[in-house]
């Protein structure tokens, strides 16, 4: 084999193998694309993004024409009762073509200078384990109280609620989690909601998870609640953090 040869698939290789740990790295465990119009009406979404507890890693790709009367500033964020932590990502990936060349510019949460444009960015939804007991997301894994049963190890955001599981815990192991939802919600500079994309997080062994909620402790009576309200639930969503730094 020639040296011109050996040259060729050698580099043929190195550009597979970066393609597809670019895709590996970047690849999300469970994935949506909301296709929506911004405009001062308050924006419509063709449907919602729907994601089933137990994936670690949620990625909502939102495409938009936006249509406002002015250049603004768009911000992203994240509204509900009970959101897990996410990461909003502003620009295309690379190992992805959706057709969009001239990406909006975006730092943190924040679009500039949008009027008549087309749009796109991520959300990134990082969902934790579940509390069995109060339904809220368990922050601190590391140090989360858990226990076993039948197998399977359950974390817990308090001592309260693990001592609730260990009292009952077929009970609270066989029931279904309750349906949380949220939206990712752009405003333009006055605060006005410009777009709002509803997104869900449901227990796949329930067919009807709202019939479970009134079901579950209200998660305001559980032990942590004011440290959970202090990091951004149930007000809002709280922004990802990789190694315990924000972003």
């Amino acid at each position: 084999m020639d040296t011109r040869r050996k040259l060729y698939l050698a580099s043929a290789f190195i550009a597979s193998t970066l393609v597809f740990t670019g895709l590996a790295a970047y690849r999300p465990n469970d994935s949506s694309h909301v296709v929506s119009e911004t405009n001062s009406e308050g924006g419509k979404a063709r449907h919602g993004a729907h994601f089933s507890y137990g994936t670690e890693r949620c990625s909502t790709l939102v495409t938009s024409n936006v249509k406002l009367d002015r250049k603004e500033d768009l911000k992203i964020s994240v509204e509900g009762r009970n959101t897990p932590p996410f990461e909003i990502i502003g620009r295309n990936p690379g190992v992805f073509d959706i057709g969009l060349h001239d990406w909006p510019r975006i730092k943190d949460s924040t679009i500039y200078g949008v009027q008549k444009d087309k749009i796109a960015f991520y959300v990134v939804f990082h969902p934790p384990e579940k509390d069995p007991v109060c339904g809220m997301w368990v922050q601190s894994p590391e140090t989360a109280d858990m226990t076993e049963y039948k197998g399977r190890t359950y974390q817990f955001c308090s001592g309260d609620c693990r001592n609730s599981f260990d009292a009952e815990p077929a009970k609270f192991a066989d029931k279904p989690l309750q349906t949380e939802k949220c939206n990712i919600v752009l405003t333009d500079s006055q605060g006005n909601r410009v777009l709002s994309v509803p997104v869900d997080f449901s227990d796949p062994r329930s067919k009807g998870s709202e019939s479970h909620a009134s079901g579950r402790p209200d998660s305001s009576q559980c032990h942590d609640s004011a440290a959970a309200s202090a990091s951004g639930h149930p007000s809002g969503g709280k922004p990802y953090q990789r190694g315990g730094t924000g972003k």
